[in-house]
């Protein structure tokens, strides 16, 4: 590298060149994170390289303040730097607010308190049977699925305007076509009342473990309270792991359902031009626990594990040598809780500033040193005058 320097090369990071197909693998990804020993920071480059790679840039990815070794040494490189990651921090702060306002707070809902008050057998009976069973009692058929969407929706919480269109379509006449199209609404929405349950549970026990994890404590190496605590830390990174992935499947398919399309446009209406533009892009269905963005929750719960201090030690070393695969940058499932694109793209833009192309100096024999001459104030000439040698006496 001090040759390069010397000539004024630049120093090459494959890294941040886009155009270099070798960066593709996730094995030669990750080869490079343990040959050259990347900081915390690097990671940031190693996933946009990832997401830019496999063209995962339309999935939402998890929103989190950077971390504070980034800021602090941003404020070291640009002081500019740092304020326009507070900057774009506070705004995206913004918008999880207008997440969380226009999603369903599944915690303490009807769903979290009793999923089982509700009876829908009957209704499983006749989207089983199909259109076929029409034939038999088309109008008490029709009836009887038409109440159970409607109570559906009032157990989901399902937004107004939502519920007016389907209506529009599929209560306006008895008839077979209709029944046809409200067998399969049916599904769909039984489906996605399913999987919520599903996700519902699968939450409740992930606090719990949390909790366990988090209050644990051991007093020597023997403790039983350490055998213990590695199963909870292994169970809680398979729940960490599929609820991330089944929660952006849920968002994809069912978002609609519990997205307020209304309300959301309602409070960007009270945002400036700018903002507005912003809060547009950002504003998408989410699974919304306690007044968090779950997804976001799960981020924040592993960061909390690795930077406390409990009151053992031994808990602290498990903890750390835990290896959480949804933190993991190379995970190939959805982009790590801690990823920030705004991040990232600052981040790359001031690596290539700090390692951009230089003006390369012509390749040639090194100049000759100039001997006799002392460090004068003034450079020496560029031709110095031959220097005399004494006469030879005869």
């Amino acid at each position: 590298r001090g040759g390069l320097t010397d000539h004024g090369i630049p120093h090459y990071d494959p890294l941040l060149d886009h155009n270099c197909t070798n960066m593709v693998d996730t094995k030669r990804l990750r080869q490079i994170m343990k040959s050259r020993a990347l900081p915390t920071e690097y990671m940031y480059v190693v996933r946009a390289r990832l997401e830019h790679d496999e063209e995962k840039n339309s999935m939402t990815p998890r929103k989190l303040p950077p971390p504070q070794r980034v800021l602090d040494r941003a404020g070291l490189v640009d002081p500019l730097l740092k304020d326009s990651l507070m900057e774009a921090n506070g705004r995206e702060q913004a918008r999880g607010d207008l997440r969380i306002l226009c999603n369903i707070d599944w915690y303490q809902s009807p769903l979290h308190i009793d999923p089982n008050a509700a009876d829908y057998s009957e209704a499983q009976s006749l989207i089983e049977a199909g259109p076929e069973m029409r034939d038999q009692a088309l109008p008490s058929c029709w009836w009887k699925l038409k109440a159970t969407v409607e109570q559906v929706w009032t157990e989901m919480q399902v937004p107004g305007p939502v519920v007016d269109s389907a209506k529009a379509i599929l209560f306006h006449a008895v008839t077979a076509q209709s029944y046809a199209q409200l067998l399969e609404y049916a599904s769909k929405l039984l489906d996605y009342r399913a999987m919520t349950v599903s996700l519902v549970r699968r939450v409740e026990l992930r606090e719990e473990v949390w909790v366990d994890v988090h209050s644990c404590h051991a007093i020597c190496v023997t403790d039983p309270r350490l055998s213990a605590l590695d199963d909870h830390l292994r169970h809680l990174n398979d729940l960490t792991k599929s609820l991330t992935v089944d929660i952006e499947e849920w968002r994809t398919r069912f978002g609609r359902w519990s997205w307020s399309e209304a309300r959301a446009a309602s409070i960007i209406s009270t945002l400036g031009a700018k903002e507005q533009a912003a809060a547009q892009q950002e504003a998408v269905p989410a699974f919304v626990w306690s007044g968090k963005e779950y997804s976001t929750k799960m981020g924040q719960d592993i960061s909390i594990l690795l930077s406390s201090d409990p009151a053992s030690n031994l808990v602290k070393q498990r903890i750390v040598a835990a290896r959480f695969a949804a933190n993991d940058p190379l995970w190939g499932q959805a982009p790590p809780m801690w990823y920030d694109q705004d991040v990232a793209k600052v981040g790359i833009t001031q690596l290539k500033r700090n390692n951009g192309p230089k003006v390369v100096k012509p390749l040639g024999p090194p100049k000759p040193k100039l001997v006799g001459y002392k460090k004068w104030a003034v450079p020496p000439p560029s031709n110095p005058p031959p220097i005399r040698q004494p006469a030879t006496p005869r």
